[in-house]
């Protein structure tokens, strides 16, 4: 079990903050069904950090953790609820992960969401705000929870954070480089609208995402 947590750990780490540029496409037809897509480089000290604690689980006597394991385990947490087919692939320095939306229309509002306007157009948004967190991807028995709560300990508390106290906060726990790596991304969100083939993206950095109590809502119309 330790050893699933910590790898669990890991695999959020790489997912949420590898200290590269992160690129999340979500798809839409025109049935307005979603698909999403994530892709991103694993930053150097995150991989060093893996090798380390796969050589600290084999001097432990435990099995190193198993990164297609882990893949399998939030590909069944993916799709036990909210999406379906949904497919992870971790690679040495790379980590790719898409998915479909089971029904957008049970999907939590406070996450996604696609509303008609005025003019007879419809908006997506995605929310990324301690709400949205809590009731989609940071469920109790998701691997994503435990190091979410330190992560996003911002988002999570609800209270600002200067951002060298939380440097300093990840420092202490992951050491100077893979925090200042954790902190340096940027995030990329991309909608595209496959009936007219229109794209649209908007970026913001890490460091602004878990550091905005009130979170960030991505909107594009369509």
């Amino acid at each position: 079990m330790k050893r699933i947590i910590i790898a669990s750990a890991v695999f959020v780490l790489a997912l949420f903050l590898c200290g590269c540029p992160l690129k999340v496409t979500v798809e839409c037809d025109k049935g307005d069904n979603l698909s999403v897509n994530f892709s991103s480089e694993l930053g150097q000290a995150f991989v060093e950090s893996l090798a380390q604690i796969q050589q600290i689980s084999s001097e432990n006597g435990e099995n190193s953790p198993n990164l297609d394991e882990i893949s399998k385990k939030i590909q069944d947490e993916l799709n036990a609820e909210f999406f379906k087919n949904a497919v992870v692939n971790f690679g040495k320095n790379s980590l790719n992960a898409a998915a479909q939306v089971s029904d957008v229309k049970k999907f939590p509002k406070e996450f996604i969401e696609i509303k008609k306007t005025a003019g007879g157009k419809k908006t997506f948004a995605l929310k990324l705000n301690p709400q949205s967190l809590a009731a989609s991807i940071l469920q109790e028995d998701s691997a994503a929870k435990t190091l979410a709560d330190i992560l996003m300990a911002p988002l999570i508390s609800g209270e600002e954070m200067p951002l060298q106290d939380y440097k300093d906060l990840l420092t202490e726990i992951y050491g100077d480089r893979l925090a200042q790596e954790i902190l340096s991304g940027d995030l990329v969100v991309e909608f595209v609208d496959k009936a007219s083939g229109k794209k649209q993206s908007q970026r913001v950095s890490v460091s602004d995402l878990l550091l905005s109590a009130s979170g960030k809502q991505f909107v594009f119309e369509y």
